[in-house]
């Protein structure tokens, strides 16, 4: 349309001298649509044409961490447990929401200690107050405790930590994207705090339609494939040195 505008210019238009107004506003739209463009295709690119999911696994036999990146060559990050730089990662508040994300980071660095590259681990939040409040805190416990279960685990083995009450199947379905968006969600429910309760219920709808975005997104994803490599690590025969798996 902006093109058939740009060599179809109004008699009019022509006449008044304006042409270059026309010209300006033309340009103007371009580049915001060019832009508007360019954040929707990353946006896709981001949720969809992805991974289904970038899992992380902790070995404990090798002490490693390793996160996948994209398949084929180069794409696990291998990190050593003993020397892995781990942080919380605090970001400021921002969205409609105006909700702080926090989520627990670790950097990878390289042999001179520059940072190549970075990924999450565990439990990600928002807060919606201060963390320094009685909500705030008992969010930042909620990823502390995560994080504790992954440390106890490398440190000390399976028997110091708590037996997993629940595995979600990695087969893509919309029953499990409703599960990964209203995670928590019963909880709230159960708490018995009124204000918490009522704004679950009306979040509900949004998060439904989240939930439908998120199974569609998915459908356009492929599977991600560990290296043999890892495989091999990961799946080794327990040593008979007393080290449990």
């Amino acid at each position: 349309m902006f093109m058939w505008i740009a060599t179809h210019m109004p008699i009019a238009v022509r006449e008044k001298g304006q042409e270059g107004i026309v010209y300006f506003l033309l340009a103007i739209f371009t580049l915001a649509g060019i832009g508007g463009l360019a954040i929707t295709v990353r946006a896709l690119l981001v949720d969809c044409f992805n991974y289904t999911r970038k899992p992380i696994r902790f070995n404990r036999l090798d002490r490693t961490i390793y996160a996948f990146r994209h398949n084929g060559p180069g794409g696990v990050f291998s990190v050593p447990w003993d020397s892995a730089f781990l942080y919380i990662e605090r970001k400021p508040k921002a969205g409609l929401a105006a909700t702080a994300p926090r989520v627990v980071r670790c950097l990878v660095l390289n042999d001179k200690g520059v940072v190549v590259g970075t990924f999450s681990v565990g439990k990600y939040v928002e807060l919606a107050f201060d963390e320094n409040s009685p909500a705030g805190q008992q969010a930042m416990e909620e990823l502390y405790q995560d994080f504790e279960y992954y440390r106890r685990f490398m440190e000390e083995g399976p028997s110091a930590v708590p037996p997993v009450a629940e595995f979600l199947s990695t087969e893509v379905s919309f029953r499990n994207s409703l599960k990964l968006q209203f995670d928590g969600a019963s909880d709230l429910l159960k708490s018995g705090n009124l204000v918490m309760s009522l704004m679950t219920v009306i979040a509900a709808v949004p998060t439904l339609a989240l939930a439908v975005a998120y199974y569609i997104a998915q459908l356009t994803c492929r599977e991600p494939v560990w290296p043999e490599e890892v495989e091999r690590a990961c799946n080794a025969v327990t040593p008979s040195n007393g080290l449990t798996a």
